[in-house]
């Protein structure tokens, strides 16, 4: 994925592993909702601060492909589609 969106999810991400164990990171194959006790609206708002950092609309994001699984590189795969679908769009 994009250097800044691996660093985006990092700084998101690091404080929520760290809270349950001091020497957990995440692992880009984690299911960060359904194998860690993450908050649920955690990820709705790394959505709503990335979409500010990067002036992105929130009504123009992709659908989460159904097939894939809710994966810390998946969630950064789907972050960089939602920018270059957007940047797509505005160029057209």
């Amino acid at each position: 994925c994009d250097s800044d969106i691996a660093d985006f999810l990092w700084n998101k991400m690091a404080p929520e592993w760290s809270h349950w164990n001091g020497d957990l990171t995440p692992h880009p194959d984690d299911d960060y909702l359904g194998g860690l006790p993450i908050d649920p609206e955690s990820p709705e708002d790394w959505i709503r601060d990335f979409c500010f950092d990067n002036g992105l609309r929130l009504t123009g994001l992709p659908a989460w492909p159904g097939e894939w699984e809710m994966t810390v590189r998946n969630f950064a795969r789907w972050l960089s589609s939602a920018r270059r679908t957007q940047a797509e769009n505005v160029a057209a």
